[in-house]
């Protein structure tokens, strides 16, 4: 595999592994079992399978490591390191948006290509399951991030830095994130929202910028 191979086979899989992520988060990891044998990944196909077999994630780690430990070429080895912490992270259950950022961050791609890959990834993402609004009926502060991207990534910044306690979170269509009274620390939220172009809503509908 070379490097031009090495990406195109990343941003396929990074697409289907946080479908298949979605998948298991709406309708169980049983509903897997029919997408299976439609892969052609022989890799991510026997992982995913220990996966919905209910196989241990100690062994399942043992097991892919060990034939990873047989590949020699450099973006095979690295493609296959990718592939097994997106089975351990589906299986584990990590939130589709935490398990794209740490499989961008194993992929080390140069930044015009992970651009590229960013913009597919967020221009079409996976499917939520339909659940009401989290934020629906929150009394608090309100602010409003446009940018899908930028949404995430505000996200990311305040339970990165242990700040989520009192801060309500919308999805990726309503992205939507409040401050609540319970919140300890307002003002350093406020700082990442402004900084990724949060807009406060006030409750008479006005938009205000970010404080």
């Amino acid at each position: 595999m070379n490097k031009k191979q090495f990406f195109g086979n990343f941003t396929g899989f990074i697409q289907r592994a946080l479908k298949f992520n979605e998948l298991k988060a709406r309708n169980g990891l049983s509903s897997l079992e029919e997408y299976l044998e439609d892969l052609d990944d022989e890799y991510f196909k026997h992982g995913m399978r220990m996966v919905v077999d209910g196989v241990n994630a100690v062994h399942i780690d043992e097991i892919l490591s060990n034939i990873l430990a047989f590949e020699k070429d450099k973006y095979s080895r690295r493609y296959k390191t990718i592939v097994k912490r997106a089975v351990l992270g589906i299986q584990e259950g990590l939130s589709t948006r935490i398990l794209a950022f740490v499989l961008m961050s194993l992929a080390g791609l140069p930044k015009d290509e992970q651009r590229k890959v960013e913009y597919i990834v967020y221009r079409d993402p996976p499917d939520e399951p339909a659940e009401p609004d989290p934020t629906a009926g929150t009394e608090g502060e309100k602010f409003e991030i446009s940018g899908l991207r930028q949404w995430y990534m505000a996200c990311e910044d305040i339970e990165y830095k242990g700040l989520e306690k009192g801060v309500v979170f919308g999805n990726s269509k309503n992205r939507v994130i409040i401050i609540t009274d319970e919140c300890q620390e307002p003002d350093q939220v406020k700082e990442i929202l402004a900084e990724y172009g949060g807009i406060k809503v006030h409750q008479d509908g006005l938009d205000l910028d970010c404080d």
